[in-house]
Order: structure tokens, then C-alpha cells, then sequence
């Protein structure tokens, strides 16, 4: 006996008419998640790098009465690794409509052929407008696009464009698949 629900069809009254259908819309939403600690990023692959050394050293050799480096080094590294995740904050976006997303894509046009946009002008005012976990104005969005490494600027921009631009995806969950092959 599976423990999961069995997904309902929609309802027939959803299907039954256009207004049914609109009032049942909710706008895409994704997200990303970056860490607010990017000074701790540079000691935890020291540490990692570390790690690795007296993992690979302590293998090789049959512990000839050295003291054991790794096991220090390992918890110092998990902690490291545990306050980075707490510094960890998701950042949900969502769809801005499609007179605002047409606004900003002819105000930003590409700079080069077969992009939709220039997403380098364009990604602090994308985020301001639809970041909905930290509202914020396009000043606070340039703020942060100042102090963000460009990897968590393009993860921000990202879930954004995604969230304007894409469209709703239902996930293959393979975990999920499997269980029902088995209980199935």
C-alpha cells in the first residue's frame, strides 16, 4: 500500500470554462539560494583540499603511530560548512505578468543576436520587480548586485528570468517513479 496520495485529475469545473480556467492560474514561481558568507568560501576549500590530502595520506599508509590530523580537520570542516548553510537565504520569484516583462525586454533590448534581452542591464530591475521573499526597489537590487559575486548575481537572475520567461514543468521524480513500479 503506497503511503502517498494519488494525484486528482483537475476538477471538472476548471476545465469547464475559460473563466474556470483563469481563476485557477497562479503565476510560475521558482527560486534560488545563495550564501551570504562568501568570506567563508575561500577557508572551506582550503579546508576541503586539506581534507582530501590526509584522506588519500591516511590510506596509503597504516597509521605508522602519526596522530590522526583528518578527524579534526573533517569537524572543523563540517562546521565550517554548517555555518555556511546557515547563512543560506532563498530568494522566490515570480512571474511579473506580461505587460511588465514586454516593458522591460523593450527597454533592455540584446546586445546580441538570438538573446531576448541584455540581461546584464537588466537583471537588477528584473529581480526588484519580481522577488517576492524580499520585496525590494531597484536601488536595493543594484545594492546587491554591487556586494554579489557574479555566479550568485547569474543564480538570482536566473530563477528570475525563469520565473518571467519559462513556463510550469511538472517534475519526473525518479524516487517517486520507482515506488510506484514497486507498489504499483
Amino acid at each position: 500500500m503506497s503511503a502517498t496520495k494519488k494525484p486528482e485529475a483537475a476538477p471538472p469545473e476548471v476545465a469547464s470554462s475559460i473563466d474556470a480556467v483563469l481563476d485557477a492560474i497562479r503565476p510560475l514561481e521558482t527560486g534560488a539560494r545563495i550564501c551570504l558568507r562568501g568570506d567563508l568560501a575561500h577557508r572551506a576549500q582550503l579546508l576541503d583540499v586539506e581534507v582530501r590530502r590526509l584522506e588519500r595520506a591516511s590510506s596509503a599508509s597504516d597509521s605508522l603511530g602519526q596522530p590522526d590530523e583528518l578527524g579534526p580537520k573533517l569537524a572543523e570542516l563540517e562546521a565550517l560548512i554548517a555555518e555556511m548553510q546557515a547563512f543560506q537565504v532563498e530568494f522566490k520569484f515570480r512571474a511579473v505578468g506580461d505587460r511588465a516583462f514586454s516593458d522591460l525586454l523593450v527597454k533592455y533590448p540584446p546586445k546580441n543576436p538570438g538573446d531576448r534581452i541584455d540581461a546584464d542591464a537588466a537583471a537588477p530591475e528584473l529581480i526588484a520587480l519580481s522577488c517576492v521573499s524580499h520585496p525590494m526597489s531597484l536601488e536595493q537590487s543594484l545594492a546587491l548586485h554591487a556586494v554579489l559575486a557574479e555566479g550568485d548575481r547569474n543564480a538570482l537572475f536566473n530563477a528570475a528570468w525563469t520565473a518571467c520567461a519559462g513556463d510550469v514543468r511538472i517534475p519526473i521524480s525518479r524516487a517517486a517513479s520507482e515506488r510506484t513500479l514497486v507498489s504499483g
